[in-house]
C-alpha cells in the first residue's frame, strides 16, 4: 500500500483531480471485484490496485484530451463563422459605398463597367483623351496603343463652274491617341463580387433607361 501511496502523491503533484478521479475510480473497482478475482491473485492486491489506477488515469486523460480537441474544433469553427460573417458585412459595405459612387455616374460609364465585367475585364480601345467620367479616375490602369499624330487631310472644293479643273485644299488634322483601359484588380474584384452575389452594381438597374435612348438613337 505504501508503494500505491508513493505512486499516488507523485501523481498528485502535477495531475491533482485527474488523479483524485483516478484514485476514486481504482478503489471502487477494488472494492467491485470480489478478492478471488484471477487477475488479484496473480498480481496481489496492491498491484491490482496500481493498475486499476493506471487505467483510470489514462482513461480520464484520453477523455480530457477528446474533450480539447472537440473545444478547439468548436472554437475554430466559430471563429470562422464569424470572420465570414464579418468580411462579408465588410463587403457588403463596400459594396453600397461602391453603388452610391455607380449611381452617379453616366450611362457610357455605367455601360463601360458592364461591358468590363462581361469580358473578364478584357481591355476597351477608345479613341481620343477624357476629362471626366470613368477613364479619367482612378479605378483604371491605361496604356497609349498609338500615340496622337498630324496629318493633312484634302477637302475638295464643290460647287466650281462647269468646266474648271477641281482641286483640294490641304488642311493639317489631328488624329487623337488611341487608348486600351481596364479596371484596378481592386475594383473589378469588388464589382465581380457585387454583381455575383446581388445581381447589380448600383442601387438602380439602368437596363430600362440604355433600352430606351438605343430606341431613341435608333429613330430616323
Amino acid at each position: 500500500m505504501e508503494k500505491f501511496a508513493d505512486i499516488i502523491k507523485v501523481f498528485l503533484e502535477k495531475h491533482l483531480l485527474p488523479t483524485v478521479l483516478a484514485v476514486v475510480g481504482a478503489l471502487i473497482s477494488t472494492a467491485l471485484i470480489p478478492t478471488d478475482y484471477l487477475l488479484i491473485k496473480k498480481l496481489g492486491l496492491t498491484m491490482f490496485e496500481i493498475l486499476a489506477f493506471c487505467i483510470c488515469f489514462v482513461l480520464i486523460e484520453a477523455l480530457r484530451e477528446i474533450f480539447k480537441i472537440i473545444k478547439n474544433m468548436y472554437y475554430k469553427h466559430q471563429n470562422k463563422v464569424l470572420k465570414r460573417k464579418r468580411i462579408e458585412e465588410e463587403n457588403k459595405k463596400s459594396c453600397e459605398n461602391l453603388w452610391e459612387i455607380i449611381d452617379n455616374m453616366s450611362i457610357q460609364d455605367y455601360e463601360y463597367l458592364l461591358e468590363l465585367l462581361k469580358t473578364n475585364n478584357e481591355p476597351i480601345t477608345v479613341r481620343g483623351d477624357f476629362f471626366g467620367g470613368l477613364f479619367s479616375t482612378n479605378w483604371v490602369h491605361q496604356t497609349i496603343i498609338k500615340t496622337a499624330e498630324e496629318r493633312d487631310e484634302y477637302s475638295p472644293i464643290t460647287n466650281l463652274p462647269k468646266g474648271s479643273i477641281g482641286f483640294s485644299i490641304p488642311h493639317r488634322i489631328i488624329v487623337p491617341a488611341t487608348k486600351q483601359y481596364i479596371l484596378k484588380d481592386d475594383i473589378y474584384k469588388l464589382l465581380r463580387y457585387s454583381y455575383d452575389n446581388y445581381g447589380k452594381i448600383s442601387n438602380f438597374s439602368r437596363n430600362h433607361v440604355i433600352n430606351k435612348e438605343e430606341q431613341t438613337n435608333g429613330q430616323p
